[in-house]
């Protein structure tokens, strides 16, 4: 196990560096935006769905499962060596799509599902895979399933987290994109050829092949199993949407940079790698599982409600923890590192336990581990998609941050606690489960957490040391002077127009100021349309791409030109701009 969690702690670094390299080449391709990214990311978490229920099922065949993780291993350092130039061809076959139907949106849209399918696919199928194939390898009996599937399930998460720190910090910015996935193919080969050598020199076990069997039907498992697999569901369906809704809050307190994004991402899966190794020891000794399922559910669902009445505190803290570190960007980071841990830390933890849990308690009802492990993980994945969709294109543009968050705690406290309620075995347990869940949510009816709007919006993160008077933390009563006056959470950013203290406005976009009123801010926007068209001799097209506070736009209109646009990837700012 020592060799085999090295070989899967490097693969997990490798995939979440590919993960991550591959988002940023195709974003080049086909933009930054929130549609673009999601299609990305969805595909990505499809092909490890899909391929870990199929090798969950086709490794009951491998007589060497280690040998198989091992070709997996190569197959995907191959095809990742090979990424750079499938990039260049479907980068030219988007280009040319677009040159002739760049108005068909749905056209294109749709362009980029297919060419995002056939690149993703394949590598995404063989990541999926390992999991349940070493599993095979290494945990195929019922004994010890438990505490092996933890530890690897951990171990692997943990690699990602590294990978995650290691090219998000110093990898990309320090040897580039190029390089960073040669270091990373290179990683997964040593892997491959680890596996291969523990597989060779006989220090793994041959698991030898079995009759395929017949694919898990819902009407063969007991009803505690079938809670398992709905909580697997779940979960998966509300980590994500907290990931991707926090990871929208959490920018109004540090700022939205790559850096941030790395933090998060980072802290999330510490959380689900560190939850899973540490339930691991227990798993094998606890023989009834489901309360203790129930009670991890409903725990993230009682520490999200929690968080959430602290979550406004984040800027001062930030403003603090930096003025007393000299305002130095290790400190930044260190910041962005702590708020993050309050928040995302525990939940990710419980998350990476509850997958384990629910895995064990499956396992009890199977005879095949891979199986098991290759069902629950696409179970947990399938939720995950569903999350990330929803949250970030139905609930986050229609409820809005607060809400959004408010209902997935409550979804997790109320199915955790009414599966404790039925399936606990100890009367006194039933009856405290039902009394504090209802008391819960019930106080979180009458009294839910309200985020001080104007604190959130002010941008803290981006002139920390001007919120420092006197050696003293003034933001509070700084932001007290403003008045709010516009305030929207869009599908990519929130956007808010306030009053300052000297009666002129000031535009923002995810707390940060884009626009204000004062004299010299008003001269540098007119100034921005008036200059392209004076040194122009004879322009008659004009085009201003961000509409932002409107005012340059506005400038530009000011000379006879026969056609005019405006660009704006943003709805709500066009919004906002109406109250200027």
């Amino acid at each position: 196990m020592f060799w085999i969690s090295i070989v899967f702690f490097m693969s997990g670094l490798s995939a979440l560096v590919y993960q991550l390299l591959w988002m940023r080449h195709l974003g080049f391709i086909f933009g930054n935006t929130v549609y673009a990214s999601a299609i990305v990311l969805t595909f990505f978490i499809v092909g490890l769905a899909i391929g870990s229920h199929v090798f969950g099922r086709f490794s009951e065949k491998m007589r060497n499962p280690v040998k198989g993780f091992a070709w997996l291993e190569i197959a995907v350092a191959a095809y990742a060596l090979a990424m750079p130039w499938m990039f260049e061809l479907i980068k030219v076959v988007y280009m040319l799509a677009y040159r002739h139907v760049s108005d068909n949106m749905v056209f294109l849209t749709s362009l980029r599902f297919v060419l995002a399918f056939l690149i993703l696919m394949f590598p995404t199928i063989c990541m999926g895979g390992t999991l349940p194939v070493l599993i095979r390898g290494m945990a195929r009996d019922d004994e010890g399933f438990g505490r092996r599937l933890g530890w690897l399930y951990g171990v692997n998460t943990l690699g990602a987290v590294v990978g995650v720190f290691l090219s998000g910090f110093y990898l990309i910015p320090m040897i580039g994109l190029t390089n960073t996935n040669i270091l990373a193919v290179s990683t997964d080969v040593v892997a491959g050829i680890g596996a291969f050598l523990l597989a060779r020199r006989h220090l793994v076990p041959e698991a030898g092949r079995e009759p395929l069997r017949a694919p898990f039907h819902w009407s063969t498992f007991s009803n505690p199993a079938r809670v398992a697999l709905g909580f697997t569901m779940i979960c998966g369906f509300v980590s994500l949407a907290l990931e991707v809704i926090w990871f929208r809050a959490l920018i109004l307190v540090f700022g939205s940079t790559t850096y941030s994004f790395t933090v998060m991402l980072g802290v999330f899966l510490l959380g689900i790698g560190l939850g899973s190794l540490l339930i691991a020891p227990l798993l094998d000794r606890v023989k009834s599982l489901l309360p203790l399922l129930a009670v991890t559910v409903a725990a993230i669902g009682a520490y999200t409600l929690w968080s959430m009445h602290r979550f406004d505190a984040g800027p001062e803290f930030l403003i603090d923890y930096l003025y007393q570190n000299g305002f130095s960007w290790p400190a930044m980071n260190r910041a962005r590192f702590f708020i993050a841990v309050s928040h995302l830390a525990v939940p990710a933890l419980l998350f990476g336990a509850a997958f384990t849990i629910a895995t064990r308690l499956v396992r009890h009802e199977t005879s095949s581990s891979s199986g098991t492990t290759g069902l629950v993980y696409a179970l947990n994945t399938v939720g995950a998609v569903a999350g990330s969709f929803i949250a970030g294109f139905i609930m986050l543009p229609n409820i809005g941050m607060e809400r959004s968050l408010l209902v997935l705690a409550t979804v997790l406290l109320v199915s955790g606690g009414l599966a404790l309620t039925i399936w606990s075995r100890v009367a006194v347990l039933r009856l405290a489960a039902f009394g504090l869940t209802v008391a819960l949510v019930v106080y979180s009816a009458f009294f839910p957490p309200s985020w001080n709007k104007s604190m959130l919006a002010a941008g803290a993160y981006f002139g920390p040391f001007n919120f420092i008077r006197d050696g003293e933390n003034v933001f509070r009563e700084m932001v007290a002077g403003d008045r709010m006056i516009h305030y929207q959470e869009s599908l990519s950013s929130t956007v808010s127009v306030h009053i300052g203290d000297n009666e002129e406005k000031y535009f923002c976009v995810d707390g940060k100021t884009e626009a204000d009123q004062s004299a010299r801010s008003m001269v540098l926007q007119r100034m921005i349309g008036h200059l392209p068209t004076l040194f122009h001799p004879n322009a008659k097209s004009g085009v201003n791409i961000g509409l932002g506070a409107g005012v340059s736009f506005g400038a530009l209109g000011c000379h006879p030109l026969d056609h005019l646009e405006v660009v704006e990837i943003n709805p709500a700012v066009q919004f906002a701009t109406r109250t200027w």
